[in-house]
């Protein structure tokens, strides 16, 4: 029974809206930085504080900021075909009747 005085001790903390924008944000794993992930799966032992290559955007070829995961949503990737088909509809001619 402990749940619900924190969270109405967490709602009068931080208001209604905040409270609601808390409970329903979608977290993706693309926010977290690839040494924090590291760090967090146990690949490694130090966080990315202590150890120089672990900290994000110091190589040339890692982006500053992740990029976010688009996937079931409207940002996500569609594939779309270029070619013309090889397969045609079959359009029947009919003599006309007499």
């Amino acid at each position: 029974m402990s749940t619900i005085p924190r969270t109405l001790r967490n709602i009068r903390k931080v208001g209604i809206k905040d409270y609601l924008v808390q409970m329903w944000h979608d977290f993706d794993a693309a926010q977290i930085e690839p040494g924090w992930h590291a760090w967090m799966s146990y690949a490694v032992d130090a966080v990315p504080g202590d150890d120089r290559l672990l900290t994000a955007g110091t190589r040339r070829f890692e982006p500053a900021m992740p990029k976010p995961n688009y996937t079931q949503t409207r940002g996500a990737f569609k594939t779309y075909n270029t070619t013309k088909s090889k397969l045609t509809a079959w359009e029947p001619v009919a003599a006309p009747r007499s």
